[in-house]
């Protein structure tokens, strides 16, 4: 299987993600950045990719960025990146054996000093 039978794997992984958490419409900015195995970074090479909602509400940058050469599920992490919601929460790309997700994150608590 070729990595162009991937090419949508990034834009669905994230809008999937996005339903599961109910953030359709919540992103505020990403990080992005591509890091290829060496059969690929020949014919993709390596990016690093800022995106803003305020300059592309329509996420039609993102989609483009994330369309790219992505091979899911075999060998190393390869998007890397941090996406920001508007609700304070973020997601961090996380990686294991060849599998990778998003992992939403939320800031704790702030502890009561009553006990």
């Amino acid at each position: 299987m070729s990595y162009y039978e991937y090419k949508q794997e990034g834009v669905n992984e994230l809008r999937g993600f996005m339903e599961r958490h109910g953030l359709t419409g919540e992103l505020v900015a990403a990080e992005l950045a591509w890091h290829y195995p060496t059969h690929l970074a020949r014919e993709c090479g390596g990016q690093r990719f800022v995106w803003y909602a305020a300059e592309d509400p329509h996420m039609v940058r993102l989609q483009t960025f994330l369309g790219g050469c992505y091979e899911a599920s075999y060998g190393s992490q390869q998007l890397f990146g941090t996406l920001w919601f508007t609700d304070g929460r973020w997601a961090t790309r996380g990686e294991y054996d060849g599998s990778e997700w998003w992992q939403l994150h939320s800031l704790p608590p702030l502890p009561s000093k009553e006990e």
